[in-house]
């Protein structure tokens, strides 16, 4: 979808964070100051309508301690700011970054399918943040590894809008339910060669006599190519593990 702002709007002279444009939306100030002390953050209401629409309503302050284990924090990669989709933010129109429009669609179908939930209650740094406050975002992202730490969960989203899900992660989770385990640690993997009759190596030799495993195995370096891995967060981590 195309922006809402016209040719007449121009940016605030602020500083040189790139973010899709939404001077409009900032103009009509829909956010309330946050308590720094508290480390207060605002959380996201998040559902679709009849029309498939997504519709989206910000929380008011809540401090993280409070918010402890109440909610999802969504981890994305924005992608280009110019590639984005109109959503509706308290019925205001905003221009969300596409991949995180898609990740809020994924987010709320997962948790109303596993979950019941008819709002899904979601910390998204683009929305949860006021973007044209450089004073309040530099203080939210001093601390924003303690918001993933305390969400309840984190929904990572390795598909974009342009590059939807495949079998990979129900592939890849069969994998791991022949990998041969600790009898006393369930989920640690012994560190010891796999043997030639193991049920792993059983399991790819079955799966390399399926027609589709080359279709499969496609998706799955498809999924490791995906730009999520590339986040200089994300990178940061893996190197020091």
């Amino acid at each position: 979808m195309t922006s809402v702002t016209g040719p007449a709007d121009t940016p605030p002279q602020t500083d040189n964070f790139y973010s899709p444009a939404n001077f409009a939306f900032y103009a009509r100030q829909p956010y309330r100051p946050l308590d720094n002390d508290t480390n207060s953050i605002r959380l996201l209401k998040v559902s679709i309508d009849t029309f498939g629409q997504l519709q989206c309503r910000l929380t008011d302050e809540i401090s993280l301690a409070e918010a402890l284990g109440t909610f999802s924090a969504i981890s994305y990669c924005a992608g280009d700011a110019h590639d984005t989709r109109l959503l509706r933010v308290d019925g205001q129109p905003f221009n969300a970054f596409a991949n995180l429009a898609h990740a809020l669609e994924e987010t709320y179908r997962y948790r109303s399918e596993k979950h019941g939930d008819v709002e899904a209650t979601v910390w998204a740094d683009q929305i949860c943040i006021n973007q044209s406050d450089p004073l309040e975002r530099a203080h939210q992202v001093s601390f924003m590894h303690k918001i993933y730490e305390m969400a309840h969960e984190v929904i990572v989203a390795l598909s974009t809008e342009k590059q939807r899900g495949g079998p990979a992660i129900p592939w890849i989770k069969e994998v791991y339910e022949h990998l041969p385990k600790d009898v006393g640690h369930i989920k640690a993997y012994k560190r010891k060669p796999v043997g030639i009759d193991s049920p792993l190596t059983r399991f790819f030799w079955s799966q390399m006599r399926d027609q589709n495993f080359e279709s499969i195995w496609v998706e799955v370096l498809q999924m490791f190519k995906q730009p999520w891995w590339t986040r200089v967060w994300v990178s940061v981590q893996s190197k020091s593990r």
